[in-house]
């Protein structure tokens, strides 16, 4: 039977400090593994974090490219395609930050793999963007041309018709004078209400330039029927040309119109909001697993502190007992030895 008395006084106090050190190593193990458990939940933590930072990027970014769209669009400034350009590549690279955070700082799971696959959805969702975008720039550039081209037909049919009028006046030739003003004010007219169409985008504008337009030409084949001078009866075949070429390139325009404003209404309207809709969605899910970890990362430092400082009452209290133990087992056998000196000294044999 165990009977800590009966050992020698050296192998008592190896026991001793032997114990002490197992329970200094117990101590320690226990603080380490609180750390590495603490250093885990922070990691995680601040991966979770940073991927959510670049997705705010991302937010900001989407929003100012959605915006230069929108002002080009309105305004047809080309400042704003090279604003657009720069604005998307910044998302682009935000993107693609993201990504390589989720990839790398993330640990493996589930957490990972939906971040993975929201942020490819995002990607494709840009792309889906990009390319309605490349599209409008092009037909905006060929809008703006076009109309360029139309205001300049419109001031040559002046130029001509003008001639036209002028010469009548000088001949005294009313009925031609009145004919030629009648076709400069339906001219007018339809050029003001192309203007109108290009400014509010209502289709019934255009129907009435049209009619404008067959009205012009009709004032202009009256001319020529009435006209004799070879230089007139020119400058009306010239204007009836251009009055046909004007119609045709606005019928055009007006294709242009309506496919940018499709592409806007089927694409930026719906791929636009239904981004930031996914990037905010994901910024949220990813605080919400903040506050989540946070609080895992909290009570499990709460939990470490309090088995640490149990541990190290129990090894406080095992070493007193030891140490009261193992003086008691020396001073007990010294107590015995000093009262039998004692007695001898006495002459107690």
């Amino acid at each position: 039977m165990f009977n800590f008395n009966n050992w020698m006084l050296s192998k008592k106090i190896k026991m001793g400090f032997g114990v002490v050190l197992a329970l200094m190593v117990v101590v320690a193990a226990i603080g380490e593994w609180g750390l590495t458990k603490a250093g885990h939940g922070y990691d995680e933590y601040r991966a979770t974090a940073r991927v959510r930072n670049s997705l705010a990027r991302v937010d900001s970014a989407a929003f100012a490219f959605r915006l230069s769209m929108r002002t080009f669009n309105e305004t047809g400034d080309q400042k704003h395609v090279k604003s657009f350009g720069e604005r998307f590549e910044t998302a682009g690279k935000s993107i693609e930050e993201a990504k390589t955070r989720c990839s790398t700082e993330v640990p493996p799971g589930a957490l990972r793999d939906e971040c993975l696959a929201d942020l490819e959805s995002v990607g494709k969702m840009m792309a889906e963007y990009r390319t309605g975008s490349d599209k409008v720039f092009e037909l905006r550039t060929k809008r703006d041309s076009q109309v360029g081209t139309l205001g300049q037909i419109g001031v040559d049919i002046e130029k001509e018709v003008a001639s036209v009028m002028h010469s009548a006046a000088a001949g005294s030739d009313v009925q031609v004078t009145r004919l030629a003003a009648e076709a400069i004010r339906e001219l007018l007219l339809m050029r003001l209400y192309v203007v109108k169409f290009l400014d509010e985008g209502d289709d019934k504008y255009f129907e009435t330039a049209k009619e404008q337009n067959l009205a012009l030409i009709k004032h202009l084949k009256s001319l020529d029927s009435l006209l004799q001078a070879a230089d007139s009866k020119r400058s009306v075949n010239a204007a009836r040309a251009s009055a046909a070429e004007y119609d045709k390139l606005a019928a055009e325009l007006v294709g242009e119109i309506h496919e940018i404003n499709k592409i806007t209404h089927e694409n930026f309207d719906i791929v636009g909001p239904k981004l930031s809709a996914s990037i905010e969605e994901m910024q949220l899910d990813m605080k919400d697993r903040q506050d989540a970890l946070g609080e895992r990362v909290q009570a499990s430092n709460r939990q470490a502190t309090m088995i640490s400082l149990l541990s190290t009452v129990v090894a406080l209290v095992l070493g007193v007992l030891l140490a009261w133990k193992i003086g008691a087992a020396i001073i007990g056998p010294l107590r015995e030895m000093s009262s039998v000196i004692a007695q001898v000294a006495k002459g107690d044999f």
